[in-house]
């Protein structure tokens, strides 16, 4: 179970949106408290702890799977970003996201780390009937492993993502996608 909340302000910029949701049982085993999302918008940016620029919400399935590939796509990263508006239905984002590298090393006690954050680029289109999106990706790992300090791998990793949704009736959508890439698994695990 999940429990919201939102605040709009108008403010001498324009209008604040602020918005939280918590997920009251953050553990399969365990009931601990989790905080799923949590951001604030303002005139175009965005700053907090949300879906991934490089992944469409929107076209995430309605069906319930919390472990398999329908799930992966829903990780939520700490970011900044920021959306243009180039025409009434076409937008621009750029988002500069602190997504956890998640790399398996040779040795239990690699670990990796993100020296600078991943760089998301995106362009949408939606009007009534469709809705598409293409976004690209750039990060770069560093993994080290403490128990041998001669490992010290530095990789650069990069990817794509086009999504496309069309509404067929008035109670039908159809929804693809296809994600390619390099270094970029980890954000779907």
């Amino acid at each position: 179970s999940s429990f919201s909340s939102w605040l709009t302000v108008d403010t001498a910029a324009g209008e604040s949106y602020s918005y939280v949701m918590f997920n009251l049982m953050g553990s399969p085993v365990t009931e601990e408290l989790q905080i799923y999302k949590a951001y604030s918008t303002l005139k175009g940016f965005k700053f907090g702890l949300d879906f991934t620029a490089f992944s469409n919400p929107t076209a995430f399935t309605q069906t319930l799977d919390f472990e398999g590939p329908i799930a992966m796509p829903a990780i939520r990263t700490g970011q900044l970003s920021y959306t243009h508006e180039v025409y009434p239905t076409n937008f621009v984002t750029l988002s500069i996201e602190d997504i956890n590298p998640g790399i398996t090393g040779p040795t239990a006690t690699t670990y990796s780390v993100n020296p600078v954050p991943a760089v998301v680029l995106k362009v949408t289109s939606s009007a009534k009937h469709y809705e598409l999106e293409l976004a690209g990706i750039y990060r770069h790992i560093t993994a080290r492993d403490t128990g041998d300090e001669t490992y010290d791998q530095n990789l650069d990793g990069g990817g794509g993502s086009f999504t496309a949704m069309f509404k067929l009736f008035e109670a039908d959508m159809f929804k693809t996608g296809y994600i390619y890439g390099q270094g970029v698994s980890s954000i779907y695990q």
